[in-house]
């Protein structure tokens, strides 16, 4: 290919004029949690359509449609288009000049389409350019589902520099949302192209854009360069002239080398035969190539011929290796191939000789078989040419393996032995780990459900303060020192952030403070930048101004040199009541793997590790840890094994945590509770007056209780006593029957919670 960006030509693009036509339907502009929605607005494209192309791209801020998810564009388009696993986060921040952080990527395990569009820088320096996107038009607007972010090499030289394999590399900037905004990037000379993505799948959506150049610089962009190249500047093309290839013993193909070149800097266009890269087996093959101009001009042309021979002469005799060892693959199934039975030679090609096992495979091999199928001949029937398969099954017995030379009618035999040395593949959640995310926005919702403090005052030092205030807490830590900044920007009401290094104490709220702020981001919300130091943990508070504000959703952009530390373990499906931990040491493979016959008890609060294996697990087991402190919270350390039936071993740990509590965790008694004059009015009474016998009858051994009605399968969960809910402070519990039932907690208890002293 060329490597002067100044001389390529683009074919016609097409640009629709369109105009607005109906609004309809919200979504999320952007990948933080809790972000803004804002409406998708439906275009439809009018007749006035103008060809977009070299001759009059002098104009682009020219609005351009673009359809992601489209049929391949022709050759030679200034467009590219494909699928890609995952895509860039979309952070909330549109890039300024010069560039942008690269976000990180989001969603690697989806599939996503793209669109790739060319430009040139074709001056001399870098050019400050904006790209005015708009999600919201088109007969299907990608609206909340489009994006769109910039590329170029470092030397500019790169025609094609998105790498939907890579997207960080080559990254510049991104529009961060899916608004219709402008962003806003430094080209330097050279290739650079603008890269729109559907964030929800492959299907297809509208979008538009233009540019906005700098006056001074109007001319240095272009979608191609009109500059005509130096005459000779293509040289001529050298090829190799005819080859005669004689293959080595046991081979069956030759791979075509780079076997063109030019004196100079023009494209070498193959117009005949296969390609660079390709294998080939026996015979001759004609290969044409043409050197062509920008103009599309050939220049110059060349044609010669590549003859593949086979060995010479192979050996007639075949000798085999009395066993293999071969190991299965991930799925299970493997191929057995000609050259690990034949051993001596030297042999001609090992696909053409048949081979066939005693006993024959069981099973369909699964996609390989489409990848890899094996021929056959009919003049042997049940022989394959090249290969035979093996599979799970296989393993632990004697596979004899048969070799046949179809043009001598020679034969060998051999034995295999089929191994699994592949361990189960465990995927463990809530393990207690160390591990970097992107430095997403902290989101929530203040609700006057939220736990309350007397919010301090002051933003550089603390100092008492006297509104009551409901709060949030998100407790982070960071990779790398240096300055972050918290930007709370749009949130609803009047909030105001403070930031500690951990612990925060509710009851002591100027202990470990750091910084606050009031109203620095704009419309009554908080921002401020601070240092902070990798490894240390930090809590940040999102309160109110007001006293007993209840104000509502809020996102706050956190951006900084580094990344989150984060821990699975600390993911909220780790993390228990202090009550829970009976539940959870109770807890058995058949409950939480529900293994029919095993499963009776649905009494379980975990979520247990998932595997796989090619050839199947056949032991799941477990033992738990505890540790326990007086003042915090304890843990529980679950190690699991996995063992298929050859002996393979996984292992993983997951780590739950269970949390003191407050009363405010626990649900009031009734507030009324009518009884008759005269009774007992204790709490254990009145539970018992207002239980209701909802046993089932006949009452069995493993029924207890005032009304034979809770299981003793779960000696630690009353299942059936409503009457608990009357007569004390309650917790929810789930039971055997896999449903939660009120638990009692008794005053003695409430007034420990209440009375409990700090570390």
């Amino acid at each position: 290919m060329k490597r002067f960006f100044l001389y390529i030509l683009l074919p016609l693009l097409t640009v629709i004029s369109t105009v607005n036509a109906q609004v309809s339907g919200s979504y999320p502009i952007s990948d933080k949690p809790g972000d803004k929605t804002q409406p998708a607005t439906l275009s439809t494209p009018t007749s006035n359509v103008a060809a977009f192309n070299a001759a009059n791209c002098d104009d682009l801020s020219l609005r351009i449609d673009v359809r992601i998810g489209s049929a391949s564009p022709a050759p030679g388009s200034i467009e590219r288009v494909g699928t890609q696993s995952g895509r860039i986060f979309r952070d909330g921040v549109a890039s300024v000049c010069p560039s942008k952080a690269y976000p990180g990527i989001f969603n690697a395990a989806t599939t996503y389409g793209y669109s790739a569009l060319q430009f040139t820088n074709c001056g001399s320096t870098p050019v400050c350019i904006t790209i005015n996107f708009d999600p919201n038009t088109g007969l299907t607007p990608c609206g909340t589902n489009g994006h769109a972010a910039v590329y170029q090499s470092a030397d500019g030289m790169n025609a094609a520099p998105y790498n939907p394999a890579n997207q960080g590399a080559n990254y510049l900037g991104d529009v961060g949302s899916s608004l219709t905004q402008p962003y806003s990037v430094t080209v330097n000379p050279g290739f650079f192209e603008v890269v729109f993505a559907n964030n929800a799948s492959v299907a297809q959506c509208d979008l538009a854009f233009s540019f906005t150049v700098p006056a001074p610089d109007i001319a240095s962009i272009k979608c191609a360069c009109p500059v005509a190249p130096p005459q000779g500047a293509c040289g001529l093309l050298v090829c190799s002239g005819d080859q005669n290839i004689t293959l080595p013993a046991g081979a069956c193909t030759f791979t075509i080398p780079n076997l063109v070149t030019s004196t100079g800097d023009c494209d070498i266009v193959q117009t005949a035969g296969p390609l660079t890269g390709s294998n080939i087996g026996p015979g001759t093959y004609t290969l044409e190539y043409e050197l062509v101009d920008a103009s599309g001009a050939v220049i110059d042309d060349c044609e010669f011929d590549i003859t593949i021979l086979p060995y010479p002469n192979p050996t007639s005799s075949l000798v085999a290796n009395d066993q293999v060892n071969v190991s299965l693959d991930d799925d299970g199934w493997s191929l057995v191939t000609t050259d690990m039975i034949l051993e001596g030679g030297p042999y001609g090609c090992y696909d053409g000789y048949l081979m066939r096992r005693n006993p024959v495979v069981s099973g369909t091999p699964p996609t390989q078989a489409l990848t890899i199928p094996l021929a056959t001949n009919p003049a042997y029937p049940g022989y394959t040419y090249g290969a035979v398969w093996v599979n799970c099954s296989d393993i632990g017995k004697r596979i004899e393996v048969e070799v046949l030379d179809p043009v001598t009618g020679n034969r060998a035999w051999g034995y295999v032995n089929v191994e699994d040395k592949i361990a189960p593949v465990v995927t463990c959640s809530c393990q207690d780990i160390t591990t970097l995310s992107p430095l997403a926005p902290f989101t929530g919702a203040i609700a006057n459900t939220d736990p309350t403090f007397v919010r301090p005052t002051g933003t550089a030092a603390c100092a008492a303060g006297t509104n009551v205030s409901f709060y949030d807490t998100h407790t982070f830590a960071v990779s790398v020192t240096g300055n972050y900044t918290f930007n709370a920007a749009n949130s609803a009401g009047d909030t105001y952030a403070i930031l500690y290094q951990a612990p925060f104490n509710p009851a002591d709220p100027c202990a470990n403070f750091i910084i606050a702020n009031d109203d620095t981001a704009g419309g009554l919300d908080p921002l401020f930048t601070t240092a902070l130091t990798a490894g240390v943990q930090y809590v940040y508070v999102m309160t109110t101004f007001g006293a007993n504000s209840a104000t509502g959703a809020y996102t706050v952009a956190v951006t900084g040199p580094g990344q989150f530390l984060t821990n699975p373990s600390n993911a909220p499906e780790c993390q228990f009541a202090c009550y829970d931990i009976e539940i959870v040491k109770r807890e058995t493979v058949g409950m939480l793997y529900n293994i029919p016959g095993l499963n009776a008890n649905k009494s379980k609060l975990t979520t247990p590790p998932t595997y796989t294996d090619n050839c199947g697990v056949t032991s799941v087991t477990f033992e738990d840890r505890v540790t326990s402190t007086n003042c915090g919270a304890s843990k529980l350390i679950r190690d699991w094994k996995y063992v298929d039936g050859f002996g393979n071993i996984a292992i993983c740990s997951q780590t739950f945590t269970f949390n003191q509590i407050s009363v405010f965790d626990l649900a009031v008694p009734t507030r009324e509770v009518h009884l008759s004059c005269g009774l007992d009015a204790s709490p254990a009474a009145i539970a018992g007056y207002t239980d209701i016998d909802s046993r089932p009858q006949p009452a069995s051994a493993a029924n207890i209780g005032a009304f034979a009605d809770d299981y003793a399968a779960t000696p630690t969960v009353v299942e059936l006593n409503e009457g608990y809910a009357n007569g004390y402070f309650t917790y929810l519990q789930r039971g055997f029957d896999g449903n939660m039932h009120p638990q009692k907690w008794t005053m003695e208890y409430v007034i420990s919670i209440l009375h409990t002293p700090t570390k």
